[in-house]
């Protein structure tokens, strides 16, 4: 067998070659009989390049966040037929342009392998190209859940945990960025105040409690 690249099997009758690079090779198979009679016979073999597998990602997010996956991968020959994602939290995704969501902080190694209808296979590797933070937990108390409307003034008490900054929505048009706010509440009704809060990492959580702000009732009692 002479493979066309500068290699050649003596031996065997069915051989397998590997081929380090693409291009079209004449492959020629010279074959003697016991008599010494030589037969030839010549094809052409065309070695398509393996596409090459390459993708870009949101490489920061916090848990819960959608992660996007873009694949970038491409293929001088054949048409890319298939996508294997690992996700590095071990998750296996089959679609071109995955989305992912991460359910615990880390530094995640995210891997693409690819194949083209001519059977060729690339992949890659980008190690700790996700990274996953955690989120900070929004709490609040309050100096009082019901407020009569002749002493609306309510005292928020802040228990969030890893948080550095902060906002509250007061459901009544005010806003604040204080730690510990205290509002006025000027009209009767029920109202949901929500505080959102954010870490270092821009990741952010919330927490809702209602205040209610109830009217104040005078009873006349005449004298007899």
């Amino acid at each position: 067998w002479d493979f066309g690249d500068g290699n050649y099997n003596y031996f065997s009758q069915n051989p397998t070659h590997s081929y380090s690079t693409s291009g079209i090779y004449p492959v020629v198979l010279t074959a003697i009989s016991d008599f010494g009679c030589i037969s030839k016979k010549e094809e052409e073999i065309i070695i398509n390049k393996n596409p090459i597998a390459f993708f870009s990602t949101d490489s920061t997010s916090c848990i819960g966040d959608m992660v996007n996956f873009i694949d970038l991968s491409y293929s001088e020959n054949n048409e890319i037929i298939k996508w294997e994602w690992e996700m590095g939290d071990g998750i296996t995704i089959y679609d071109q342009n995955p989305v992912h969501i991460y359910n615990y902080p880390n530094l995640f190694d995210v891997s693409l392998t690819i194949t083209s209808s001519g059977g060729c296979i690339g992949d890659t590797l980008i190690p700790s190209i996700v990274a996953v933070s955690d989120l900070p937990t929004a709490s609040f108390d309050v100096s009082s859940s019901f407020a009569s409307e002749l002493n609306a003034e309510i005292e928020f008490y802040n228990n969030s945990l890893d948080a550095v900054n902060y906002f509250w929505d007061f459901d009544n048009g005010q806003y604040s960025e204080k730690k510990n706010p205290v509002v006025d509440f000027n009209n009767l009704g029920n109202y949901e105040v929500v505080l959102s809060v954010e870490n270092n990492f821009g990741c952010i959580d919330e927490f809702r409690r209602i205040v209610h702000i109830t009217p104040e009732y005078s009873i006349y009692i005449p004298n007899s």
